[in-house]
Order: structure tokens, then sequence, then C-alpha cells
């Protein structure tokens, strides 16, 4: 029985059960354990198992290459226990001439396992055939100090190697070659291959500590084709954000040289990557981008702000292309409020594209500035309702701008008809005790009711005949932002695909009193930043560097660590109470019918 086991979990053997016998049984199963036995024609013999714990070093050397993984192990093991240092002869023959790739894999990791791993022996596996083998010799060779080996001199031919796991790996074993000369060009050689994939990216950043200027610099120096620039382009602008982010503000200088003595006409995107990571690393330190100038030789200070001043132009042209719009405003956040102004100002005009305006919105929000809340205030007519919904999100992240949303509620410059029903529940929540006096004034009116009452004052609901049509354009109007279903939606909230398992009165609780029962995957958090911000949503994912907000229309805000001033949850979740106040108890019958469809109509 235990080498029928064998057969079925090995691909190749050495031994064959005549075609015969083979036929008449189903090794897959194990229906026919022993029947092997009634079948065999007395000449076929099954070897017995070795005896392993008696086995010679040879012996199990020789093991190493067996088809059978238990016997492979298990040799592995006893000779890794008896540390004979005999053995490494033996192993390396079997490391250099098997044929077996799992035999030359266990040949190195025995190697290992007795302390004889020798730059040689890593340096045959390294130009193994098989890239399995290649990616574990590079693991192991991460464990060697790069004095005592000259593998480095085989980094670039590996950072070409046709497997992609190969060039990963080897990205994340060149950052343990401290910044040798062949590590920095190696990994500009992989990132500017590379660049687009997000996995290989990621072990490139991981290796670049302690040489990020030198590797952006050698970026800068290279062209590659359109397909690969966005990719680089992002890996330039982390390197740069590192390189500024230091006590040290030699690295950032060095890359602002490079930007001035570089002829930026085929791979502009790359120049803007710096300037945004420079930027992003000094608003750290609470600093600007201008603030460099002065530290810059005249001649390069002279170029980057040039530079900047085409920043300010392509950001405020109402003809340039949206992505390079964007890529200008972006950087706006790093330029003193005095010359972003105007920028800001034409990019949130009506006729601006609506991705140009968020974008806009989204970067004023950088700035304390107390007029931007007025500016806001008369542009309130102008703005779509997303707009609008942004609008007051910003306007709540500072206190500085909380009087002038509340007094442009009293006045009905913003009527409070056109604030969400979330953005009313932060308005009752405001600290300022004088604020939050007449915030209770305004709210009064849309004040909601107990929830278990408004439960029942929509049972109705439930008995009337649903038109899923209509229904369909409800889910659209107040459930699509958060909510995804049939393929339409954002993916905020959880997916709606199982809902058809629930009943009309569970739906309709959850739809009129989401916090009755909230997975804490779907809690709503305040974070309070460094600057004075406060943004809200869920906390989509999180890492030991930071943490990503989600809000509605699967909007994101990634945050470091290092910007956090405080994490507060309301212990409610992210889908606000009050939908009573836009969906009537005929279209909540719509809605539901729509929601408990056992496959949506497409969109």
């Amino acid at each position: 029985l235990h080498v029928l086991d064998m057969y079925r979990e090995t691909i190749e053997h050495p031994w064959s059960i005549p075609d015969d016998i083979k036929a008449q049984l189903d090794l897959s199963s194990g229906n026919d354990r022993g029947r092997i036995y009634r079948l065999a024609p007395p000449d076929f013999a099954i070897p017995k198992p070795p005896k392993l714990s008696t086995a010679t070093t040879a012996e199990l050397v020789a093991h190493l290459a067996s088809p059978h993984s238990w016997w492979r192990e298990t040799a592995q093991r006893l000779l890794v226990e008896r540390q004979d240092k005999e053995a490494a002869e033996p192993l390396r023959q079997l490391l250099q001439t098997s044929p077996q790739p799992l035999a030359r894999l266990h040949a190195l990791y025995t190697l290992a396992g007795l302390n004889a791993l020798q730059s040689d022996d890593l340096r045959a596996a390294l130009r193994d055939e098989s890239p399995g083998i290649v990616r574990h010799a590079i693991h192991l060779a991460e464990g060697f100090p790069p004095a005592a080996t000259d593998l480095a001199e085989l980094a670039p031919a590996l950072a070409q190697h046709a497997d992609a796991g190969v060039r990963f790996q080897t990205a994340l074993w060149l950052g343990s070659l401290k910044g040798d000369a062949a590590a920095v060009e190696s990994l500009a050689q992989l990132a500017r291959r590379d660049g687009n994939d997000p996995y290989l990216r990621a072990a490139i950043l991981s290796s670049s500590h302690g040489i990020a200027d030198s590797l952006a610099l050698a970026l800068l120096a290279s062209s590659s084709p359109p397909a690969e620039q966005r990719g680089r382009a992002e890996i330039v602008r982390q390197l740069a954000f590192a390189a500024a982010s230091g006590a040290e503000q030699g690295p950032a200088k060095r890359l602002l040289d490079g930007v001035a003595n570089r002829n930026d006409a085929q791979s502009p995107e790359l120049t803007w990557a710096v300037l945004a990571g420079i930027g992003q690393g000094a608003a750290r330190r609470k600093e600007k981008l201008a603030d460099y100038l002065p530290q810059l030789e005249p001649a390069a200070a002279q170029r980057v702000a040039q530079l900047l001043e085409q920043v300010l132009q392509i950001a405020s042209a109402a003809d340039t292309p949206p992505a390079e719009r964007l890529a200008a405003i972006d950087l706006l956040a790093y330029l003193p409020w005095s010359d972003a102004r105007p920028a800001l100002s034409a990019a949130t005009e009506p006729t601006a594209p609506g991705e140009v305006q968020r974008s806009a919105l989204r970067v004023l929000g950088t700035f304390a500035e107390a007029e931007i809340a007025a500016d806001l205030v008369v542009r309130w007519n102008k703005m779509t309702p997303p707009l609008r919904e942004e609008s007051v999100a910003l306007l709540l992240s500072r206190p500085v701008w909380h009087e002038p949303l509340v007094a442009a509620l009293e006045s009905g410059a913003i009527p409070l008809a056109q604030v969400s029903i979330p953005h009313r529940g932060r308005l009752a929540a405001l600290k300022d005790a004088a604020l939050a006096e007449r915030t209770k004034i305004l709210l009064a009116s849309v004040a909601l009711g107990p929830r278990q009452e408004m439960i029942g004052r929509y049972e109705p609901a439930l008995a009337q005949k649903s038109d899923a049509a209509r229904g369909q354009v409800v889910y659209r109007r107040e459930c699509a932002n958060c909510h995804r279903l049939g393929g339409e939606g954002h993916e905020v909230g959880p997916n709606l695909a199982t809902i058809v398992h629930r009943s009309p009165p569970e739906i309709l609780i959850h739809v009129l009193d989401p916090n009755r029962e909230v997975s804490p995957n779907f809690l709503d958090y305040a974070v309070l930043l460094a600057d004075g911000r406060v943004l809200t949503g869920l906390i989509a994912s999180e890492t030991d560097s930071g943490l990503t907000l989600r809000r509605a229309e699967q909007r994101e805000d990634t945050i470091l660590r290092s910007e956090i001033a405080n994490i507060t949850s309301s212990g409610k979740s992210l889908m606000p109470e009050g939908l009573e106040q836009k969906i009537s108890v005929e279209e909540m019958g719509d809605l539901i019918g729509f929601l408990r469809q056992p496959t949506s109509p497409a969109p």
C-alpha cells in the first residue's frame, strides 16, 4: 500500500506497472489498493523501501535523486542532522551533474545545511537551466557578505533573465549588495524592463535604501519605450520621495541637479515625477519645493524655477491634455499658496473636465488658507453634485473652514438639502461648542426619527408589487456610490451579490437601520493628520507603513503612519442612517424587488 501511494504521487518513476495491470487499476482514487498484488505476474517485483536510518552518507546523497519525495526529504534531513562534512564533495558532484532539477535543489540546500556552501556552488546554481534553482540560489546568496564573494558580477545577467520570478528574486537580492555599482545598474535595468509590474516595482524599491538618488539618476539618464514610461515614472517618483524624506538634503539636491541638466523632450513625465517625489518628501518636513532653490547652483536653480513655472502654466491651461494637466495639478501641492492659487482657481472652473476639478479640490485640501472656504462657497452653484460632495468633505476636513461652512448653510448659499446624510452627521459632531449649537438648530429640520418606528412606517413596501426596472433606478441613485451589484457600482461597502438570499424584512432593516449590525470591516473612521486635516472613510487596507481610507465612489486616500496624529472610529457603519429622506415607501418596495432578483440585469 505504501508503494501504491508512491505511484500515485510521483510524476516520473523508474519502476513501471505493466500496461495490462494498469488498465485494471484506478491509482488516482485508491479504490484498487492491493489489487496490484493479485493481478501482478510472478516476475513483477516491487522494490522494498530503503532503510534510511542505517544508510551510509553516500547512500543518503544518492537518495536525494529519488523520485519519492519522502525518501528525498528524509535523506536530506539525516544528512543535515549528521553534519558529516564528507558529504560535501558528493553533494557538489550531484549539484553539477544530476539531470534532475529536484536532486540539484536538494544538493544545494543540503550543502547550505552543512555550512559547506561556497560561492562556486552558488555560481553554478545561478547559471542553472532551471529557473526554480536559480531563484533558490539567489535567495541563498543573500546570506553571503558581498565582500566575501564576487557573485555581484552575475547580477546584470540575472536582471535580464527570461523568467520573471528570477528577476523578482534578483531585485530583492540586490538590496543586500549595499550600493555596489553593478547592483545600481542592475536595478535600473529591472526598472526599465519591469516598471509596469507592481510586484517587481515593489521589489526594486525595497532594495533602494541608501541608493535612491543614484538609482533615480540612472533612470533619468536613459530612455524607454512609451509603454514602459508610466511604471518607470512611478518608480522615479517614489525614489525621489525616499531621497527627500531623509534628514540629509544632499540626495534631493543631487536629483534636482540631475533634473536641471537633463533633456526631458522624450520623457518629461520623469521630470515631473522627480519634482513630485521631492515635493512630497519636503512636505513631510513642512517645506516646499521652492525652498531648495537657494541651495542649488545658480544655473540649476534657474532651470528648476523654469520647470515650476511650466507647472503653473500647464495646470492653468484649458487646452492642455487632461493627463498632463492632472500631473501638473498634483505638483501644485508642493508650491507656495500664492503661486498655486491662480492655477487651482482655473482648474476648478466649470469648463474644466470633472477629473481636473476633483484633482484641484484634493490639492486645495493640502493648504490651510482661510480664503479657500470663501472661494468654494462662491463657486457652489457652478458645481455638479459629485463636486459639491467633495467640496463639503473638504470644508469639513479642517477646523479653519468649519465656521464659513456653517455660515453658508445658515445663509442658504449652500442649501442644507444638498448636503449628504453622512456629512450632516459630521456637522452634528463638530467639537467647537458655539458651532455645534448653530448646527443643532440647522439640523433640527431634518432630524431622524427612531429607527424602529421608521421601519414600521416602511413595512407596507414589503407587501406591494415591485418593479425591478424602477428599483434599478433607485439603486443607481442611492446605492451605487458605495455598493456593487451586477457589474455596476463601486465596491466600498459589501458587494450585494449575496443579498438575494436575504428576506425582504431583513433588507428593509439593513437599509433603514444600518447600525443595527455592522461588520468591523465597514466601520467609519476619522483620521486626524499632522497638518490638521481630518480624512474619513473605512480602512480599505493597512500596512506597517500606512493605511488607505476608502469612501463613496471608491475614492481613496493613502496615508503614511508618520502623517497620522490620531485615529478614531464612530463605531457606526459608513452607510448613513436617514435614507427614508431620499427613498419613498413605493421606491423602497421597488428597490428590494430589484436587489432580490436571482441575476441582476445588465447595466
